[in-house]
């Protein structure tokens, strides 16, 4: 059997960590070979690409349907720290669906990960794009944390950073949330952003 086939029985399985362990084992391989512009790296991108995008809903149903046993709380964070790696991943359909998934488990044990994606893009080789969808993720994840993470992030100097960490702060229900989002439609950073804080206020009205 090729690599691939392994990868293929170990997700059939439900052997993630596994499967998540050869996956890595094949990106070394093919980053070399698309380093060395490699026609058979090229082709095998999008294989693995879509392995990688299984072990994503694979991952998330695993958090979705554990329950809080000691045993279980161990599982569920490996599972997120996997997610959370994949959230650096070069492909960016991968490093979206990731955070897709982090943002839906909304689980607060995330945050911390998509709030420094946003911050260190740069430094990981990530696409600009990506940050809105990790600050959306952050929305998902209603709690203390996240309501901070967004709080900062609509200070960001990148209008797209910003205007997307006001949408997500419509879709928290801290209790100081509303009186925020009036800061930001009287002061906030740029007209734009000030407009959708209006917006999300209008929408959020009884």
């Amino acid at each position: 059997k090729t690599n691939l086939d392994r990868i293929e029985d170990l997700l059939k399985l439900g052997k993630l960590s596994g499967a998540s362990a050869e996956i890595n084992k094949l990106d070394e391989q093919l980053g070399t070979g698309l380093n060395q512009n490699s026609p058979t790296a090229r082709m095998k991108a999008p294989e693995i690409a879509a392995l990688k995008n299984r072990l994503i809903s694979g991952l998330e149903r695993e958090m979705m349907d554990s329950v809080d046993s000691p045993e279980q709380l161990t599982k569920r964070a490996k599972s997120r720290g996997l997610l959370a790696l994949m959230l650096l991943d070069q492909d960016s359909l991968v490093a979206k669906n990731a955070a897709v998934s982090l943002g839906w488990i909304g689980d607060p044990m995330a945050v911390s990960s998509l709030f420094d994606a946003v911050l260190t893009w740069q430094e990981t080789g990530l696409q600009p794009f990506l940050r809105a969808d990790f600050v959306e993720a952050l929305g998902f994840i209603d709690h203390q944390s996240s309501y901070e993470a967004l709080l900062q992030l609509v200070q960001h100097d990148d209008h797209s950073v910003r205007h997307e960490a006001v949408r997500a702060l419509g879709r928290q229900t801290h209790p100081s949330v509303v009186g925020e989002l009036k800061k930001i439609a009287r002061s906030g950073k740029d007209e734009a952003g000030r407009e959708i804080a209006k917006l999300v206020l209008k929408r959020r009205a009884p």
